[in-house]
């Protein structure tokens, strides 16, 4: 893993950052993701989705 990535995923790992990054550029500033509702994950992963149908998929 580069410099890079761990400084992004360093300056990420702020649960209100995180929030306010994807409400305001998903979400057009609605408050959809809340930083109490985030929770710290010990691996890699996907952002999960879930579709139309209630599937979850990893994108």
């Amino acid at each position: 893993m580069g410099k890079a990535d761990i400084a992004v995923k360093n300056w990420l790992g702020d649960k209100e950052r995180f929030a306010d990054l994807f409400n305001g550029t998903v979400f057009g500033g609605k408050q959809v993701v809340l930083p109490e509702n985030l929770e710290d994950m010990d691996r890699e992963t996907d952002i999960i989705l879930t579709d139309k149908e209630g599937k979850e998929r990893g994108v």
